[in-house]
Parts: structure tokens; C-alpha cells; sequence
């Protein structure tokens, strides 16, 4: 499992969505889940510990399938998209960077990119998407 962590680790620094740092006031312990696929992990931050704690939650509605079906009335695509990363598609603003603070036996990385297990952060990568799909046509 260590391995696993180190090679995810170092794929997320290398895409930019984590940042190595020095110290930090906040910092989650690491929670490595095991994919369905049996060879790679998702790293959460256990944030429970920390931000969770502290923050406000901002929920987002699950909407009503009626609600789902009358924005799909009249539809004539049908798109099938892949959102196995979507949170780490969404940029932290700097203030916001400093909370988000996972601690390793690496050492501590900063993240720049929503990460999993913040509690809010199914509200902050479903909003943005609903907006977004609004200006296709159906």
C-alpha cells in the first residue's frame, strides 16, 4: 500500500493539484482508499479531524428526477462523461489553500485543487456543472 500512496503522491504533485510545503496551521491525516480496479488509490483527507469541523457545509440539492426529466424534455444527445475526477478539476483560491493541508510520511502537501473529504465538496463540483451544461442546446 505504501508504494501505491508514493506513486499517487507524486502523480498529484506532478499534475499540480498538490503542492509540497513547509509548515502549515491545518494538516488531515491521509485515508488511502483502494479503487474498484484493486491497483490504484484515491487519497482523502480525513478533514473530520480538521476543516470539517470548523466549516460551514454548503449543500447542494440533489435534484427531483422530475426536475431531471423535464431539463432533459426535448433532448436529442445523449453525452456520457467521466467524473471519477471531477473535484480535482475545480481550483482552490489561495485563501482557501491553507485548509486543505494533508500530512504524509512525505511530509505535508498543500492542495491547489478541490480535494475528497471535504465536506462540502459534492456542493461545490455538482453547482458549477448544471450551470455549465445550460448553454448546450438539446
Amino acid at each position: 500500500m505504501r508504494n501505491k500512496v508514493e506513486a499517487e503522491l507524486d502523480r498529484l504533485q506532478n499534475e499540480g493539484i498538490i503542492t509540497p510545503i513547509q509548515f502549515a496551521d491545518w494538516a488531515a491525516p491521509i485515508v488511502p482508499i483502494l479503487k474498484a480496479d484493486k491497483s490504484s488509490i484515491r487519497i482523502c483527507g480525513d478533514y473530520k479531524v480538521t476543516v470539517n469541523k470548523a466549516s460551514k457545509l454548503d449543500q447542494y440539492p440533489i435534484p427531483k428526477i422530475e426536475d431531471l426529466f423535464a431539463t432533459l424534455a426535448g433532448g436529442k444527445t445523449f453525452s456520457k462523461l467521466d467524473m471519477s475526477q471531477a473535484y480535482q478539476q475545480l481550483k482552490l483560491d489561495e485563501d482557501s489553500k491553507q485548509y486543505v493541508v494533508i500530512n504524509t510520511h512525505k511530509g505535508l502537501f498543500q492542495y491547489n485543487r478541490l480535494p475528497f473529504g471535504i465536506s462540502s465538496a459534492p456542493g461545490y463540483s455538482n453547482a458549477p456543472s448544471k450551470v455549465s451544461y445550460r448553454e448546450y442546446p438539446m
